[in-house]
């Protein structure tokens, strides 16, 4: 029927919409459970906050000691300590009487001061035991000049030079002459050229302060070239000035012995290499050789530097395949070019080691090379048969050619298996020039010395350099090149651990810094007080000290990790972890919202 009809399908339209309304709205919760699971993420948020954090950022943080920012800035900037080399010149003058002798030093001091255009090499002149012939020597030797003098020397504060005042005949020019072995020089003079008390000017002081000047003005230009090439320009005005105001010859002299010279360092392993081209000689008198002519210097060397020597020989060496040598028949011997020298060595066969990256610090290598019996002699082309050259900051080559003899089997050509200790003569005294080249050992006679200084009221010959004072320069000029180094690396540091604040800073390298400050201090007193080895040996482990605390592995790894790659390490960590928790942390704050509502409501109600 259709009535029928019409109530069955109102029926099951009104079953359809209940059943609809049932499924939306769920069964209230037990408020059991309810607490329950409030309970349980509120459990998990307290352990992440009250353990988990904490624990991650005591594992995860980045330690990093103080360091003394301030005192390394000081330092760069040249605040903290100007180096400064006070030369001590000993005058002896026991034939003049105390007046005239206390004038003479005044007037020369005075002359020498207004010479000198570079205040950070200055000399002073200090009169030591000068007494009258026949004094009392009970009176104090101190009226006269200093008696301490040889309590100095066993210190070791000996002077630069001892000078000593001999008069010799009358109308004789003064002339100063050094002993080229010894720091002892004599000014000869006639007994008239000695200024009086009441005199405020003399040619002898005039002579004195220009030669002197002279004498050390290389060792000034040489200081001044370390502090202009620098990075940290805090003396470079003062450098510059004097550099621009250096004779040509000088200047030019200078530059090319810091372009050959090796890198500065403390300690140079030395190597002695014997490479021959075919099976003879084998064998060499190297231990007598450097005994004879290596030790000396080393020995001599030693308030600078630290060597360690090494020794190789290598059998069937040919030289570098791009060398092709010519016989020249109207010298009758094998030649090669001036071009080959570059290509000489056989990097690529000859067991050399590298000139730098050394444990014992950068390798200064000697080459002596012994051709093939056919090409002997070998020698350079269009250098007057020369047989040996320096490579700049590398080392030396040597190429000898030792005496041959025909084989009683074959007829051809040999060499004897044993090198003895007169057949490496030549090479070794070359090499040894080659050594001081590359140590940058001013030579013996300063090319400023080659013509008169205009300083000088009177004509002399080139005054040569003592080899004393050709090794106290060296020693300055290294004690200074360690100390700006020293301060580099300092800074260096300071820069980098200011700009990159996720690298740690262990305590040991504040320790190193701290160390290495100290020593720096150390240096920098004995530099005012002339106690230069003293000075070096401070500065050598001043710059040791900075040099551990730049390359400290810890700090090193951690430049090399920033902050993305650490984002990339924890979300796939937490990403799993962390939803889950917050989104059942924002489930229990809507809840909890929704509770305070609703009685809200309630209430008003």
């Amino acid at each position: 029927m259709p009535g029928s009809n019409i109530d069955t399908t109102s029926h099951n339209t009104y079953t359809n919409m209940t059943a609809a309304h049932t499924r939306k709205t769920p069964p209230p919760e037990n408020p059991d459970a309810t607490r329950l699971r409030s309970l349980v993420v509120l459990s998990f948020w307290a352990v992440i906050l009250l353990l988990g954090l904490p624990v991650w950022w005591k594992t995860t943080s980045i330690y990093r000691a103080s360091l003394p920012s301030q005192e390394i800035a000081a330092w760069a900037s040249g605040t903290a300590c100007t180096p400064v080399f006070p030369l001590q010149i000993w005058i002896y003058a026991p034939s003049v009487p105390c007046s005239e002798a206390k004038h003479f030093l005044q007037l020369s001091q005075h002359a020498l001061d207004d010479l000198n255009e570079f205040p950070t090499h200055h000399i002073r002149l200090r009169l030591v035991q000068s007494r009258v012939s026949g004094q009392d020597t009970s009176v104090a030797a101190n009226e006269c000049g200093h008696s301490n003098a040889e309590n100095d020397i066993l210190q070791g504060k000996s002077p630069s030079l001892s000078l000593y005042l001999e008069q010799h005949g009358e109308g004789v020019l003064p002339r100063l002459e050094t002993d080229s072995i010894s720091s002892r020089a004599k000014l000869l003079y006639a007994s008239n050229q000695l200024p009086s008390v009441s005199s405020s000017s003399s040619p002898l002081v005039t002579y004195l302060a220009s030669t002197l000047h002279d004498l050390f003005l290389e060792e000034q230009a040489d200081i001044a070239h370390v502090l202009a090439s620098s990075d940290l320009g805090a003396w470079s005005p003062q450098s510059h000035a004097l550099l621009r105001s250096l004779p040509p010859q000088l200047a030019e002299s200078i530059s090319q012995r810091s372009t050959r010279a090796v890198s500065g360092a403390s300690t140079y392993h030395l190597t002695f290499s014997l490479f021959t081209a075919g099976p003879t000689p084998s064998s060499w008198d190297v231990s007598e050789a450097i005994k004879t002519h290596v030790q000396p210097w080393i020995t001599a060397l030693s308030p600078t530097y630290n060597f360690s020597i090494n020794t190789q020989i290598q059998l069937y060496a040919s030289f570098s395949p791009s060398v092709r040598p010519t016989f020249d028949a109207t010298s009758n011997s094998t030649t090669i070019s001036l071009e080959d020298l570059s290509a000489f060595i056989n990097a690529a066969e000859w067991p050399l080691s590298p000139s730098l990256g050394t444990p014992s610090g950068p390798t200064i290598n000697f080459v002596l090379f012994v051709p093939d019996p056919d090409q002997i002699p070998l020698t350079v082309a269009n250098t007057q048969a020369k047989t040996s050259w320096l490579i700049p900051q590398w080392g030396g080559v040597h190429i000898l050619n030792p005496q041959t003899h025909l084989s009683p089997a074959t007829g051809a050509p040999t060499l004897s298996p044993h090198l003895s200790s007169t057949d490496l003569t030549p090479a070794f005294t070359t090499f040894t020039t080659h050594l001081l080249t590359l140590l940058d050992l001013p030579p013996s006679t300063s090319p400023q010395n080659e013509h008169a200084s205009h300083h000088s009221p009177s004509p002399r010959h080139p005054l040569p350099s003592p080899l004393p004072l050709r090794l106290s320069q060296n020693l300055h000029t290294r004690t200074l090149q360690h100390l700006l180094q020293t301060v580099s690396t300092l800074n260096s540091l300071s820069r980098v651990t200011a700009s990159l604040p996720q690298i740690p800073i262990p305590r040991s390298v504040s320790h190193s810094v701290s160390t290495s400050l100290r020593l720096l201090r150390a240096t920098c007193d004995s530099l005012h007080n002339s106690d230069f080895e003293e000075a070096m040996q401070s500065v050598v482990v001043a710059e040791q000290e900075a040099e551990k605390a730049f390359f400290e592995k810890s700090m090193v790894g951690q430049v090399y990790f920033p902050e993305e790659h650490k984002v990339a390490v924890y979300l796939p960590l937490l990403g799993p972890v962390g939803v889950p928790l917050v989104v059942g942390l924002v489930k229990e704050i809507r809840g909890v919202v929704q509770t305070w509502r609703q009685r809200g409501r309630a209430a008003a109600a």
